[in-house]
């Protein structure tokens, strides 16, 4: 496999490895030097050492798989700066969109069993959730336009600060929640559509859409059949929506942009607001571990795990391009300094659903 094949795993799994099952087997135990091409792995060392060298990271837990087998893992810097302590390679990272994924597994194992069809119209299960067009009229949205963020829908920090996601109170998955899942959908259904439903892109909230309708065609709380169907089978036994064990779970941390000072990234607390895009998103670290009463907060956009590699279908017979796929990539996301959307960050480290989801 080239390097540049390499890349997106690299990307994915830069902020955490699993201390064990790879796809749900055990991981052998290989001495470093049997397990890396010398070369390669003094390349990847370079790049991490030189990151923590200028404080672009905190700490990461690294883990190269080629061809099923794992060819570089590392622990390197630390899982708790404050505290001294150094990065552990079981250490549960938060995650943010690389849930995606993990939803949209999900959906394509209920297609197969026909609980799910792609054409099929969201209102078949969710009939109160009816977006419309500016004109007025509202259209179908189909479980396939979810999937690949063809629906019309948006995220609040790609839009201004005046539109109706912020007047509206629109979670967009990493903050406190004020209400559930459908209650977020209610307020989401009030905003007039980007663009008519398969005629155009926009990352969104889809995702959180698509939950709510595998709830109503299972008949289960989402939580659960993400267990059932993914993490389970997969053996990511520390990937939920809430986590598992709070003594593993690393510290966030706000990384700031190139140029600025201090350069050292800042420990995350709550209600932290960060620029991005056209405004901002506020994240809440805390979230990861409060028990609420509220039932599955906003949705499946942020969760917490340690590393994990998923096997993905193919994703082609939905209409998928890499460029429309839920289906993580490594691509950047400008934003306002004095913070950018880098490793560091809650989720911008990349922090890969896993359990070593």
């Amino acid at each position: 496999m080239h390097a540049r094949r390499l890349a997106p795993l690299l990307a994915l799994l830069a902020a955490a490895a699993p201390a064990a099952p790879l796809l749900g087997q055990p991981v052998p135990a290989v001495a470093r030097a049997e397990a890396q091409a010398p070369a390669f792995a003094r390349r990847l060392d370079a790049a991490i050492d030189k990151a923590i060298a200028e404080q672009r990271i905190v700490g990461a837990v690294v883990l190269v798989a080629e061809d099923g087998r794992i060819v570089y893992r590392r622990t390197a810097g630390h899982f708790d700066r404050e505290k001294g302590e150094p990065m552990r390679e079981d250490a549960i990272f938060r995650l943010a969109s690389v849930s995606k994924a993990v939803m949209s597994v999900l959906a394509m194992t209920l297609v197969e069993d026909s609980t799910l069809a792609l054409d099929a119209p969201v209102s078949r299960w969710l009939p109160e959730f009816r977006p419309r067009l500016p004109d007025g009229t509202a259209p179908e949205i189909t479980v396939r336009q979810l999937l690949s963020h063809t629906a019309g829908l948006s995220y609040g920090f790609l839009e201004s600060p005046d539109s109706l996601y912020f007047r509206l109170s629109v979670l967009d998955g990493m903050e406190l929640p004020d209400t559930d899942l459908y209650g977020n959908l209610q307020r989401l259904a009030q905003i007039p559509l980007a663009f008519p439903p398969g005629t155009g892109f926009r990352y969104s909230l889809a995702t959180d859409v698509l939950g709510a309708v595998i709830e109503r065609a299972t008949g289960k709380p989402l939580a659960q059949v993400v267990r059932e169907k993914v993490t389970a089978p997969l053996g990511m036994t520390d990937t939920g929506f809430a986590v598992t064990d709070p003594a593993r779970l690393a510290p966030p941390y706000i990384h700031r942009a190139p140029g600025t000072e201090p350069m050292a990234p800042e420990r995350m607390t709550d209600n932290v607001r960060l620029p991005m895009v056209a405004s901002h998103i506020t994240f809440a670290p805390s979230r990861s571990w409060r028990r609420t009463t509220l039932r599955q907060s906003s949705g499946p956009s942020a969760r917490a795990g340690a590393p994990q590699c998923l096997s993905v279908r193919a994703f082609a017979s939905a209409g998928l391009t890499p460029w429309k796929s839920p289906c993580p990539a490594v691509w950047e996301i400008p934003a306002p300094a004095p913070y950018t959307w880098g490793p560091g960050v809650t989720p911008s480290s990349m922090a890969m659903e896993s359990s070593a989801p």
